[in-house]
C-alpha cells in the first residue's frame, strides 16, 4: 500500500477525469450525545465504495427519468452547506468558505449500496471496539433528503462529504493509498 498526502490527494483526484469509483476508509467523530454516554466521544470507522465526480443534480434528474417521475429533468440542488461550501474541484472536493477545510465531495445509490455494502464499525477515544447495540442510544438519527422526497424519486442520491483529515485510506484507479 502506498503513502498519500492530503495535498497529493487532492492533486490526484483533480488529475481524474469524469466519474470514479472509489473505495474510502474514514474516521469521523460520530457527534453521539452527551447526555448519559459512558462512552465519551464515539467514533465512526465506515468503508465505503462511492462515486467522486458526479453531477448530483443531473444524477438526482437521470434517477427520475428512469423512474417515469413526471418532475424529471426539473429538480435543482440547494446551495451546500447554504452557500459555505464551494466546489474547488466540481463535483470532487468542497471547500468550506468559513474554516477552509476540504471535504470529498461523493455519492452513493441504493444500487451500489447493495452491490456494494459499506462496513461501520464504532469506537471510543482509546480505540476500544464498541458494538453498534452500545451506542445506539448516542447517535444522531439519519434523516432522508426532504427535497429528494418531495420531488418524488423512490430511488434517493446519498451525499458524502467526507473532510479530508477524516480519510484513512482511499482506493482510486487500481492504487491503494494510505491517507496522512
Amino acid at each position: 500500500m502506498k503513502t498519500i498526502t492530503h495535498p497529493q490527494l487532492r492533486d490526484l483526484i483533480a488529475s481524474t477525469k469524469g466519474n470514479q469509483f472509489v473505495q474510502v476508509l474514514s474516521k469521523t467523530d460520530s457527534k453521539a450525545r452527551k447526555t448519559g454516554n459512558p462512552y465519551g466521544t464515539i467514533y465512526k470507522v465506515s468503508a465505503a465504495s462511492v462515486s467522486v465526480g458526479t453531477d448530483y443534480e443531473a444524477a438526482v434528474n437521470r434517477v427520475a427519468a428512469k423512474e417515469g417521475n413526471e418532475n424529471a429533468g426539473t429538480f435543482q440542488a440547494a446551495p451546500i452547506w447554504g452557500g459555505k461550501g464551494v466546489h474547488e474541484i466540481p463535483n470532487k472536493i468542497i471547500q468550506h468558505v468559513d474554516s477552509g477545510k476540504r471535504y470529498l465531495y461523493c455519492q452513493t445509490s441504493e444500487a451500489q449500496i447493495t452491490a456494494f455494502p459499506p462496513t461501520v464499525e464504532y469506537v471510543d477515544a482509546l480505540g476500544n471496539s464498541l458494538t453498534y447495540d452500545q451506542v445506539k442510544d448516542f447517535l444522531p438519527t439519519k434523516t432522508p433528503s426532504a427535497k429528494q422526497a418531495a420531488f418524488g424519486n423512490e430511488n434517493e442520491r446519498n451525499v458524502r462529504m467526507i473532510a479530508f483529515e477524516s480519510l484513512r485510506a482511499i482506493a482510486i484507479g487500481g492504487e491503494v493509498y494510505t491517507v496522512v
